[in-house]
């Protein structure tokens, strides 16, 4: 049985890597910000999400499949799954597990972006960041795609909520667009 002083605490740690312009300080403050937002956000659609599968089994007695049910199962298990790795995030925060290293190699990538001028950094940027670290690949490309999207459409639905606040989000926006062999996989 493996004791806790057999265990090697830098065998524990999770490299954070960011580029050298951000400082240890702010991705902390970042990452803090991260778990006490999104924590409370998942377990409240988790809730929401559990209290709809009596109401969505109720689709049994049609014929066919339940979609409304497997969909809400679905949604149950991603915010559930999503609140448990927020969890565990903060807990190796807590606990300082996260080892946070400034990355050449992602400073180097993030040359021609100005975050002073653009929120969002350009799909030129983003691909060469995923084909510069070790972890690339088909499926991160798709991950990464989908991540672009996502943002896409939050700040489209921001802009409209916000007006004119917004305005220069929406024009970052018209230069960015994901490969259409990603919005196939999606």
């Amino acid at each position: 049985m493996l004791k806790r002083e057999d265990v090697n605490v830098d065998d524990l740690q999770v490299p954070v890597m960011f580029p050298s312009r951000l400082s240890p300080d702010q991705i902390r403050t970042h990452l803090s910000h991260l778990t006490e937002t999104r924590i409370p956000y998942h377990s409240r659609y988790l809730r929401i999400s559990i209290l709809f599968i009596p109401l969505t089994s109720l689709f049994m007695v049609v014929p066919g499949p339940n979609v409304p049910l497997f969909w809400n199962l679905f949604r149950v298990y991603s915010h559930w799954k999503a609140r448990e790795g927020l969890k565990t995030l903060q807990a190796m925060q807590e606990h300082g597990l996260l080892k946070l290293e400034q990355d050449e190699r992602l400073e180097r990538c993030l040359e021609g972006w100005n975050p002073d001028k653009e929120e969002i950094i350009p799909d030129e940027i983003v691909k060469k960041v995923v084909k510069e670290s070790e972890w690339g690949g088909p499926v991160m490309e798709r991950d990464v795609e989908r991540v672009v999207m996502k943002v896409k459409k939050d700040i489209k639905k921001q802009a409209s909520e916000g007006g004119a606040s917004h305005h220069n989000k929406e024009e970052q926006l018209e230069g960015v667009s994901p490969s259409e062999e990603s919005k196939k996989n999606l």
